[in-house]
């Protein structure tokens, strides 16, 4: 079993350069993220049973992966989407935040 699987996070490694750089566990991660779309309940379950890990550990580890040149070679269209939507949820947060503020 990988230390990944036991929930532990690999460091980041800015050196990915093409596809064969991502290791299986980035690539399950990616691929998670293609099937289970979104938020919710049914999402954090899935994570933890596949990976053992909270979402937001989840989700640390996806944006790392997706910030490397071998997860855009991987598939790009999915890295922009997933990368676009976390964007999009920052922005809702952010201005949530600032109306509640009354700013």
């Amino acid at each position: 079993m990988s230390p990944f699987a036991a929930g532990a996070v690999p460091p980041h490694d800015s050196d990915h350069t093409s596809s064969s750089a991502l290791s299986d566990d980035d690539i399950s991660l990616l691929e998670c993220e293609r099937e289970v779309w979104g938020a919710g309940a049914m999402k954090e379950q899935v994570v933890f049973e596949r990976f053992g890990l909270s979402l937001p550990v989840y989700y640390q580890r996806l944006y790392r992966v997706c910030h490397s040149q071998a997860a855009l070679e991987y598939d790009s269209a999915l890295v922009h989407h997933i990368l676009d939507t976390a964007d999009q949820v920052t922005t809702q947060r952010l201005a949530k935040t600032l109306r509640r503020e009354g700013r």
